[in-house]
């Protein structure tokens, strides 16, 4: 997690948002079809990294 917010500080912040968007009734999936609609605007990253499975 300190590496995630090391590297993509957007990522935690467009979460952090998210979940307060969602409070805890939302969380617990509770309804959310009331609220607002949530937009989140984050830039896309410099460098774009793909991770293949590689069965052990």
């Amino acid at each position: 997690m300190k590496l995630l917010k090391k590297e993509r500080q957007d990522i935690c912040v467009a979460s952090k948002a998210l979940e307060s968007w969602l409070g805890p009734e939302g969380i617990a999936g509770g309804p959310i079809s009331e609220k607002k609609t949530l937009s989140i605007e984050a830039e896309a990253p410099a460098t774009i990294y793909e991770v293949e499975e590689i069965q052990d």
